[in-house]
């Protein structure tokens, strides 16, 4: 008896021992997924108000880029040279997109974000790259072409004005959307 006595009473403790651990590791993941929900909705309003910044800042400078370009384009038969109508301007501008926000879940967290997400900020990178590099090859032709007067260099340089405000439109319909469905 007292071995069924001493059995019931270990069975017993090993019961509680177990319940106990059940319930910790219950609330643990509990705790882990309110901490990730929290970080995902501390970094989302990050990546939006990013977002939005970057939004603004394409906006102010593709006036100028128009501007620009309508000038270059008014003055193609002109001996003006590209560098005087840049100079006019106040130099050449494009815009600086930001991406903080978005690399911090990459670098740490991205298991938890749907993929639905994760493919609609890497478009926007996608995007902000090519600006990045279109806008690299404008400044590569202005120091190459910068005497230009007129010809047929002003209207490629007009032509590439237009091809990135093309782009710079679209990476601002590209954060819309992805403002909507957030």
């Amino acid at each position: 008896m007292s071995r069924i006595k001493n059995f019931k009473k270990v069975f017993y403790e090993l019961f509680i021992l177990t319940l106990g651990i059940l319930i910790a590791l219950l609330i643990n993941g509990w705790k882990e997924d309110y901490n990730n929900a929290k970080y995902l909705k501390k970094t989302f309003v990050s990546i939006n108000e990013e977002i939005k910044e970057n939004i603004r800042e394409i906006e102010l400078i593709i006036p100028f880029q128009d501007s620009l370009e309508s000038s270059i384009y008014l003055n193609l038969n002109d001996s003006i040279s590209i560098s005087d109508i840049i100079i006019d301007f106040g130099g050449f501008k494009s815009p600086v997109i930001k991406a903080s926000g978005w690399k911090s879940i990459v670098n740490k967290n991205i298991h938890l974000i749907d993929y639905s997400i994760i493919s609609k900020l890497s478009e926007i990178e996608e995007v902000n790259k090519e600006i990045k590099y279109k806008t690299q090859k404008i400044i590569e032709f202005i120091y190459e072409n910068a005497e230009v007067g007129a010809g047929q260099r002003k209207q490629t340089f007009s032509i590439m004005i237009l091809d990135l405000i093309i782009l710079e439109e679209e990476l601002i319909s590209i954060m819309h959307d992805f403002l909507k469905a957030k």
